[in-house]
């Protein structure tokens, strides 16, 4: 799970970067960061306790599709679909990395 973080965290940043290079040449760069979404993930990669947790907060595929396009097409560097999700990051981004971690590891325990 620390890859799949790490990954997550990397394309975020890599969009962002891109973005900025690109900003003169007429090519825009979103980076879409959406929460749960209603696809199954967790309970093929084995985190039955979380699959239980996401399917409280879980997003449609279509909703988190659609908010992805509306902050494209209105030029949006970083998507973060539903209000809970942008709750969720605004905290992660505040808060102290030594609670922040703690609370991911907790959410990954089988």
């Amino acid at each position: 799970m620390s890859i799949y973080a790490a990954s997550k965290a990397f394309v975020l940043s890599f969009s962002r970067a891109l973005r900025h290079e690109l900003k003169q040449t007429g090519i825009s760069v979103s980076c879409l960061c959406p929460g749960p979404t209603d696809t199954g993930f967790a309970k093929r990669a084995g985190l039955d306790a979380l699959a239980e947790l996401a399917e409280k907060f879980n997003m449609s595929a279509d909703d988190v599709a659609a908010a992805g396009l509306k902050g494209l097409f209105n030029g949006r560097a970083e998507i973060i679909p539903g209000a809970l999700n942008k709750i969720s990051a605004a905290v992660v981004r505040h808060a102290p990395r030594k609670i922040i971690e703690r609370l991911a590891a907790g959410l990954y325990k089988q």
